[in-house]
């Protein structure tokens, strides 16, 4: 299957930013990132005036001349969290009277640096845990100045993520996907990325080229290719070195593992000397004769070349869909560029430890027969992982060798789908089709909005809790790592992936967490849960509901925290567990992820203690 023409990025650059699609590309990054600027005590801010339940917010900065700037926007801390939410109104900037749209980014970010905080920001928050933004108050108060590379840095990755989504927008063909499009279909068709992140499609190390041909908003076809390296450099983390070739063997098919073989005995190679491993083209054209021509020259490595079956990449970029036999496995493959601030290459850890974790998980969900049938979780197990060590290599390369070629191997979801099932990603619950209609609309009119809710809280929040209360294992359920199994709609399985690095098992005592994702803090487990479940995911579903269906938020959380008393109460010899992982805090502990990315860790905080919506919906609803 041929790769689709996409008529944006390099010839129509000049037509796409004179587009409507790069104007409503700007103003949402512009939206969210004073979103998060705000909620993360980042940048200092005043609360002006209220009308009609809304409140103006003043940014202050200074332009190059000195002048006194103000950024001003309209919204309301929500429910959730206390997160902050503008209005679809664009922000407007002010200058000696004059206002007008603010639509440069850069000049955003130079004009507030005297403004960025490095201290907690304080807040106007009433017992409740809701703000009150009283018209006049100071939000929170400037603290030291950040790193001069660190400001350049963020704001690259802002402009790269307007480009990037701006071209999605206008060139991304003419895909509009609905309830029964296939699922490898969705995975590329819901182009909205991350809801929180401001730097959400940055992808530092792709020019417009790459992002066209392994971009996912292009619907890329490519296929990969495969080296042998040497055993000896290689982490291989599975069942071991024969089950791998024989899986090999399996996933490239008879005939291209044949031709493989043939090339390694004509090259002198010895039957189970090598092991084969994949590799995104672009990480081989990046690195290839950069870091490892050393282990080819001296026999260690052989580029083997193509495989048959073409592949395309799902919202993560690096793991890569099999199009020709979609009941294949997934592959996750080390790349090396920098989305949502963080490096996308696959750490030896990681791959060592995605096949043991599955298995820990696998067997959890096989002996609980609560999991096995009416908590319905379906786990896409990661079954092999491969990484070259380098061993071999001089140190300075080895170290900048470290997690640039590997892969790991999940399961597919077409594996586990039932008769008359069907599976989108949890990031469509949130998507806007091009026609203007959410992605649920078919759905919410064929079984009711209220009735549609309930299962879908049900479907999700059960197997998860369970995970927690029964066997205190917390997943990171980001909604990209969130699976929906549906039949026309209503939900009726859960599937949950990407164990590699996003698990975290409570083994109280013994536990060995610089080995394997283990902690001896019960409220290290919990947290995931806060962080990952509720202060993104089903947060942004919740205002997703009010802002298209009226839906109020304090009905979403009344029903959610309904669902999770119903579960409690199905379990009561699980209660010291609840009591142990308590869900009702009167605060939760998220992730500070801008401030991470403009501080580091040296500003010594990478989370936050924020007001819990649970504990709102339990103690005064």
């Amino acid at each position: 299957m041929e790769m689709r023409d996409w008529s944006g990025s390099l010839t129509q650059m000049g037509h796409v930013l004179g587009s409507g699609a790069y104007v409503k590309a700007r103003r949402r990054l512009f939206r969210q990132l004073v979103e998060v600027l705000m909620y993360e005590g980042i940048v200092a801010f005043r609360a002006l005036q209220e009308q009609d339940g809304l409140t103006l917010y003043e940014i202050g900065g200074m332009d190059e001349q000195g002048c006194r700037i103000s950024y001003l926007c309209r919204g309301r801390r929500r429910l959730v969290f206390g997160r902050y939410r503008l209005t679809e109104e664009p922000v407007r900037r002010l200058r000696e009277g004059q206002e007008m749209e603010a639509d440069d980014i850069a000049k955003f970010i130079a004009e507030i640096i005297p403004g960025l905080a490095s201290g907690r920001a304080g807040s106007n928050e009433n017992a409740s845990g809701l703000a009150s933004g009283r018209a006049g108050s100071i939000e929170n108060a400037p603290g030291s100045a950040i790193r001069h590379a660190d400001t350049i840095g963020f704001t690259r990755e802002l402009e790269q993520t307007l480009i990037h989504h701006a071209l999605a927008q206008a060139c991304g063909g003419e895909a509009n996907v609905h309830g029964g499009s296939s699922y490898d279909d969705l995975e590329g068709g819901i182009r909205d990325g991350h809801p929180y992140h401001p730097c959400f499609k940055s992808r530092i190390g792709f020019n417009l080229e790459d992002n066209e041909r392994f971009g996912p908003d292009s619907d890329a076809r490519f296929k990969l290719l495969w080296v042998a390296a040497h055993r000896d450099d290689v982490l291989l983390s599975g069942t071991g070195d024969a089950d791998y070739r024989a899986f090999i063997r399996r996933e490239l098919g008879d005939a291209v593992y044949a031709r493989f073989e043939q090339m390694l005995h004509g090259a002198g190679y010895e039957t189970g000397a090598c092991l084969m491993l994949p590799v995104h083209p672009w990480q081989w054209q990046e690195i290839g004769c950069q870091q490892l021509f050393r282990l080819i020259a001296k026999g260690r490595m052989l580029l083997l070349g193509e495989g048959a079956d073409l592949y395309s990449p799902q919202q993560s970029i690096r793991t890569l869909a099999n199009r020709t036999c979609p009941e294949k496995c997934s592959i996750k493959l080390s790349l090396g560029i920098v989305n949502t601030s963080s490096l996308r290459t696959l750490a030896a850890r990681h791959v060592r430890n995605g096949p043991i974790v599955s298995e820990r998980l696998h067997e959890a969900v096989c002996g609980d027969p609560y999991l096995q049938g009416e908590g319905g979780l379906v786990l896409l197990q990661e079954l092999f992982g491969i990484a070259l060590e380098g061993a071999q290599l001089p140190g300075l390369v080895r170290a900048a060798s470290l997690g640039s070629l590997g892969a790991i191997w999940r399961e597919s979801i077409h594996c586990h789908l039932r008769e008359g099932e069907a599976a989108a990603p949890f990031t469509a619950l949130c998507h806007v089709r091009r026609d203007g209609r959410p992605f649920i609309d078919e759905w919410v009119e064929r079984h009711g909005l209220e009735r549609w809710l309930r299962r879908l809280l049900q479907t999700t929040l059960h197997p998860l809790l369970h995970l927690l209360f029964a066997h205190g294992i917390a997943v990171e359920s980001h909604a990209q790592n969130l699976l929906l199994l549906h039949r026309d709609g209503m939900p009726s399985r859960l599937a949950a992936r990407d164990f590699s690095g996003g698990v975290l098992f409570y083994k109280g005592k013994g536990a060995e967490p610089d080995l394997l994702p283990e902690t001896e803090a019960g409220g290290e487990v919990r947290d995931i849960v806060h962080n990952a479940l509720f202060f993104i995911n089903l947060a942004e579903l919740s205002l997703f509901l009010e802002e298209h269906y009226d839906w109020p938020e304090l009905k979403f959380w009344e029903e959610l925290r309904g669902i999770i008393q119903d579960y409690q109460e199905q379990f009561p010899h699980l209660a010291q567990s609840f009591r142990d992982f308590d869900l009702f805090g009167a605060e939760a502990e998220v992730g500070l992820l801008a401030r991470r990315r403009l501080f580091g860790n040296e500003a010594g905080e990478r989370d936050h203690r924020v007001p819990n919506v649970l504990h709102y919906m339990a103690t005064y609803a």
